[in-house]
């Protein structure tokens, strides 16, 4: 069992296609290990099959993908919106993630350059972009309440 479990988290870590998956998993466990969203998450994260899982990460590959397609449009486009809207889905999936926690996601997309340089892999400036689009995506929803 816990040997699967360090399956399913290493395979959590694959967008990055990088060497330092374990710095990653040890460094995440480190930083929020005890919080109730890393916790939420890794349970979460047990109950999916590796078909799911696969699906998961190529579903969000397409949306990366389509979210660089459409910088050009702005953070305030709503085709833009909608796309960020499926992110914000996407992370309410694996743990509870409040906008403030969300906000704070975003700007680990341009602060943690390992973050910043996947998504500017997929097109220049496209984590700055995200991190503005989830901004403009959580005032839009605070302003709602």
């Amino acid at each position: 069992m816990v040997k699967e479990q360090k399956s399913k988290e290493q395979e959590l870590y694959d967008p990055f296609k990088d060497d330092c998956v374990m710095e990653y998993q040890e460094e995440a466990e480190q930083r929020w290990g005890n919080t109730e969203a890393y916790m939420q998450s890794m349970q979460r994260i047990q109950k999916m099959t590796k078909g799911e899982m696969e699906k998961m990460k190529e579903s969000a590959e397409l949306l990366v993908q389509n979210l660089a397609r459409n910088m050009d449009k702005g953070i305030r486009d709503k085709e833009v919106q909608a796309l960020i809207a499926l992110h914000y889905k996407g992370i309410q999936f694996f743990y509870d993630c409040p906008l403030d926690m969300y906000r704070h996601l975003g700007k680990m997309y341009v602060d943690d350059m390992r973050f910043a340089v996947y998504y500017n892999n997929h097109r220049s400036g496209l984590a700055v972009f995200m991190r503005d689009s989830i901004v403009y995506f959580c005032d839009t929803r605070k302003s709602r309440t």
